[in-house]
């Protein structure tokens, strides 16, 4: 009897996990640099606003930095989140773009992340010494440049500092982290904490729970 209780418990903690990950996704845990383009791997705790690092971007260094080596279906989502920190103000800008290339048409298929419509939703850096959460933004709202396939077939993540021949600023350092996607139900933020294991935790203590129920 034992037995088929602990091997219903293991088919109720892995429905669990799976539902409990369903309402959203990472994108790229920022913890691997040979994933990205441009940018280096950065571990001091000050910098991370998740897990064990974040993509260090030196605007000296390079002028874009971007990323591949995401899940390329983002389908069942629809909002968009991600934290830069920014080490001082320099009222310069970049952008940061979706891209699902469609070789019918000439020229780069994206969408541009939208963060300021006044300003062509490009981003400002206009704060120092902390995150600045983008959080929950509609895929809706972006603006959508030609014709990108979908986001079913999403290929890479972009940011760049000289889009329309912009000079970028040799001071500006950014750190990337924390990019993910929800189905518009808002994840929680817990600072610091790796959430790859929040809701695997939440699923073994709620079976803990039901197990001492059954015992």
């Amino acid at each position: 009897m034992k037995t088929i209780i602990i091997a219903l418990s293991v088919v109720f903690v892995i429905a669990v996990i799976s539902d409990a990950k369903a309402e959203w996704m990472f994108i790229n845990e920022a913890e691997i640099a040979a994933e990205w383009t441009g940018g280096s791997l950065e571990t001091d705790a000050e910098f991370i606003k998740q897990g064990e690092g974040s993509i260090k971007w030196e605007h000296a260094i390079n002028t874009g930095v971007r990323t591949s080596a995401i899940p390329t279906d983002w389908s069942e989502y629809t909002h968009f989140s991600m934290s830069i920190y920014s080490e001082k103000i320099t009222n310069s800008e970049f952008v940061a773009i979706i891209e699902s290339p469609n070789g019918a048409v000439d020229g780069m298929d994206y969408w541009k992340i939208a963060i300021n419509p006044d300003i062509n939703n490009r981003i400002k850096i206009d704060w120092e010494g902390s995150w600045q959460d983008f959080r929950d933004i509609p895929f809706a709202d972006m603006a959508v440049v030609r014709q990108p396939l979908g986001f079913d077939q999403i290929t890479q993540v972009s940011f760049s500092a000289t889009w329309d021949n912009w000079i970028p600023d040799p001071d500006a350092v950014l750190y990337i982290d924390d990019m993910y996607v929800t189905d518009g139900t808002p994840r929680p933020e817990i600072d610091g904490v790796d959430l790859r294991a929040v809701n695997i935790e939440t699923a073994l203590a709620t079976t803990w729970g039901k197990l001492k129920m059954i015992y």
